[in-house]
């Protein structure tokens, strides 16, 4: 199965309940698109990891990854019913399950698009600093973002 159906199998529900846009970036790559951020789902040889985009002061796409700043605040219920992976796509679908409810679980403060856990974030010892997003990322989520924010400052 193509990786964004894997994504839109298991983060459909977030993505109709928060007014999520669900967007292919490249194969290895969908997109959940807020009105005011975006949350990337990358398919890695590790599984899956989750990296958060927004617009910066000069209104440029950066991005940080948060997967093992969420995999911390994870608990037994978001890894129910997980079995033991043999194989990379097995990984790829326990990471999505286990992503998909713990962002739910533990985040909802991320998905409607509240900033604040930006300060707990950088108190931990998995945060990293905002660095330029890729081409692809850019193209797509940048100009649907930079609409987003014009159309709200109207």
């Amino acid at each position: 199965m193509e990786f964004f159906e894997l994504v839109k199998q298991h983060f459909g529900s977030i993505v109709s309940k928060y007014d999520l846009c669900l967007e292919k970036i490249v194969d290895d790559e969908v997109a959940l698109i807020a009105r005011n951020f975006a949350i990337s789902i990358w398919r890695s040889r590790d599984g899956v990891d989750i990296v958060y985009l927004m617009l910066d002061d000069r209104n440029s796409l950066v991005k940080i990854n948060i997967s093992s700043y969420l995999a911390m605040n994870y608990n037994e219920n978001d890894r129910r019913g997980i079995i033991i992976s043999t194989n990379l796509l097995e990984k790829i679908i326990n990471g999505l399950i286990i992503h998909s409810r713990g962002l739910e679980d533990h985040f909802v403060n991320i998905l409607l698009g509240d900033k604040g856990w930006f300060n707990e974030y950088k108190k931990n010892k998995y945060s990293e600093d905002f660095q330029l997003a890729s081409t692809y990322e850019r193209k797509i989520i940048e100009p649907i973002l930079l609409d987003n924010a014009s159309s709200t400052s109207i």
